[in-house]
């Protein structure tokens, strides 16, 4: 139910991607909309809960510390 529009803003933001032995790890940076950034969070934890794998059987895990929370002494992220 998503436009391009909406969906735009995702697939041009930065981040970091880390490949380890068995894991893929996607950190994309946050923005600067409180929507966005909520649509984020939802992102990274339907993909970690959904436990998704890539083709090669590695697992993927998007990870995002809310900018909002930063000073949080748990270290909010969405990883799952």
């Amino acid at each position: 139910r998503a436009t391009w529009q909406r969906l735009a803003p995702f697939f041009r933001l930065t981040g970091k991607v880390t490949w380890g032995a068995d894991t893929v790890s996607v950190e994309p940076r946050s923005f600067n909309d409180r929507g966005l950034n909520r649509d984020l969070e939802d992102l990274c934890a339907r993909v970690n809960g959904s436990r998704s794998r890539l083709r090669d059987g590695g697992r993927l895990l998007f990870s995002w510390a809310d900018p909002s929370r930063v000073a949080a002494p748990s270290g909010d992220r969405c990883v799952a």
